[in-house]
């Protein structure tokens, strides 16, 4: 009965094979016959808990399983679940059991829907790949007079939902709308005093970075009211990036050689911290220059194009390891002027050749896998790339005498991409299941 007298729990207990007793006949605590339904007790303590409780078997393993408890304490006030009570069962909901680091990821990837958990659910970002995609032209946006003008450099401000084209002919910087393409104004204002606008990049700070070619890199600032020009990093620089941990990246011409400039933002202030000469710059062909234009960062790796000698160099910033590919001509591994360089999510790059239009694919090792060729009012004179979710853009200025402007290629998935998932994930709890 419910309120029979607790035992002492120090008190010998029986062992568990004895023999059962009529069931007239008083029993010990740990043997005392099934009660009734509508009285729970939890096993092994004699304390009584509420009707309402729901007791789940959990075993060995409570990450598919939930213990709903109205009191954890015992009839003596004390806890009954804990690791520091002598003889205590660790709390089913302990965080430790939902912070398992499993490094062995074939178990997600064979497993089927059913044999996951809610808790097991994989976490990796949807990812486009560049070789197992198809990638095809949706719309021309055409120049005009003011609209999309003498296109070459490109860049997102998420902060305006905007993107700003440069137009290096006119000495200006157009600002449009990031889905319509429509225009918005210009920037930093219709009235600036901007010589030559080259590459532009919106950082991961706020600011915007673009090269001035007779000038360096000028940094604009949000002031509250608009952008104006907080700094100047003198130098004759081409391409913009930014590093992992917000740093800016460049490329300085310095005499016959060239640096890879690595700025980091120091009260409110890019300084230069570190320089990395491009030694695998070779010049073996005669009337043709190498001329560094293009660098992207991705992976911790420096992706940089050399339209002079039809080139494209890939410098990994942590071992510091350089190495080249592409040559002149028309074959596979062969460029005419190479600029623009694109990398997705898995490492494959796609280099734009200016000259003719084609775009080439390569896996992260640098093997050629296809060029994509396509159909539109201009090809040549490509200039730069703007990846922007599901689709990137492209522009390309012709001068002022052909026709010009924007193509929005969209990227359409196919069901053999496999995006690459980390060695390890982490197994969720509820609580971020829940949040």
């Amino acid at each position: 009965p419910q309120n029979q007298p607790q035992q002492p729990q120090n008190q010998p207990q029986p062992p568990q094979n004895q023999p059962q007793q009529p069931q007239n006949q008083p029993q010990p605590p740990q043997n005392q016959p099934k009660q009734p339904s509508n009285q729970n007790s939890l096993p092994g303590n004699g304390s009584p808990v509420h009707s309402n409780i729901v007791l789940l078997d959990c075993g060995d393993d409570t990450r598919d399983k939930t213990v709903l408890e109205d009191s954890n304490e015992d009839a003596d006030g004390e806890e009954g679940w804990g690791e520091g009570k002598e003889g205590g069962e660790p709390h089913p909901l302990d965080n430790s059991r939902w912070e398992d680091i499993v490094s062995d990821d074939r178990r997600m990837v064979d497993a089927t829907a059913l044999e996951c958990t809610l808790w097991d659910l994989d976490k990796t970002v949807p990812t486009y790949c560049l070789t197992s995609t198809r990638i095809k032209v949706d719309k021309e946006f055409k120049s005009r007079e003011d609209l999309y003008s003498n296109p070459t450099f490109m860049t997102h401000l998420a902060r305006n939902k905007s993107i700003l084209i440069v137009d290096s002919l006119r000495n200006r910087i157009g600002v449009y709308d990031e889905v319509s393409l429509e225009q918005k104004g210009w920037f930093p204002s219709s009235r600036s005093d901007i010589q030559v606008p080259l590459n532009i990049l919106a950082l991961s700070c706020g600011k915007v970075a673009l090269i001035e070619k007779p000038k360096g890199i000028s940094i604009y600032a949000y002031d509250g009211n608009k952008y104006a020009r907080e700094d100047l990093i003198k130098g004759k620089f081409r391409g913009l990036a930014e590093g992992p941990d917000g740093s800016l990246i460049s490329i300085e011409e310095f005499g016959p050689k060239y640096y890879v400039r690595i700025h980091d933002l120091k009260k409110k202030k890019f300084r230069l911290e570190e320089s990395m000469e491009l030694s695998v710059i070779q010049n073996k062909v005669t009337g043709m220059p190498p001329l560094p234009r293009y660098v992207v960062c991705k992976h911790n790796k420096l992706y940089i194009s050399d339209p002079g000698s039809a080139r494209l160099y890939i410098v990994d910033m942590l071992s510091r390891s350089q190495e080249a590919f592409g040559s002149y001509g028309s074959g596979d591994m062969c460029f005419q002027k190479p600029l623009p360089v694109l990398v997705d999510d898995v490492g494959n790059i796609c280099v734009g050749d200016q000259e003719t239009g084609r775009l080439h694919i390569f896996d992260p090792k640098g093997v050629h896998i296809k060029k994509i060729s396509y159909k539109a009012s201009f090809k040549k004179s490509l200039f730069d790339f703007l990846w922007m979710g599901d689709c990137f853009y492209g522009s390309y200025y012709n001068g002022p005498k052909e026709e010009s402007g924007i193509i929005r290629f969209s990227v359409l998935p196919r069901d053999n991409c496999v995006a690459s998932r980390p060695d390890e994930f982490r197994v969720g709890s509820p609580l971020d299941i829940l949040m």
